[in-house]
């Protein structure tokens, strides 16, 4: 089960049956990509876990040892393999900064570190 907190529009989620995209947040869950489902309850709504194929599929490249890299404009994304998720290592290759943050296990939490360092990636399904 989610939490109305963990999520933020746009995040990739899974509900029934199938993936979906959070396109409104209401106090007892949220509209998907297909509004004519009406309001899908949060209790029904559960993370998807980063994976390997996921994280191919959302265009990272494998480097070594279970860690991924993808370039997006002047940012360089690193996913470095823990125990238990991910590390991210997020450098604006223009301004030299960098952002690093562990414990990421979710395609949604992933997407919310993205979107707070400025980076402009659109997750699709």
């Amino acid at each position: 089960m989610m939490d109305r907190r963990d999520l933020k529009f746009g995040d990739i989620i899974y509900r029934p049956d199938c993936y979906d995209i959070v396109r409104e947040i209401r106090t007892n869950g949220i509209i998907g990509e297909d509004s004519f489902l009406g309001v899908i309850p949060f209790k029904n709504l559960k993370p998807i876990p980063l994976t390997d194929k996921w994280l191919e599929r959302l265009g990272f490249e494998p480097i070594f040892s279970g860690n991924y890299h993808k370039q997006i404009d002047s940012f360089d994304l690193r996913l470095i393999s823990l125990v238990k998720g991910y590390s991210i290592e997020i450098t604006d290759c223009c301004l030299g900064n960098m952002i690093c943050d562990k414990n990421i296990k979710y395609i949604h939490q992933l997407q919310h570190k993205l979107y707070d360092a400025g980076v402009k990636f659109k997750l699709k399904l």
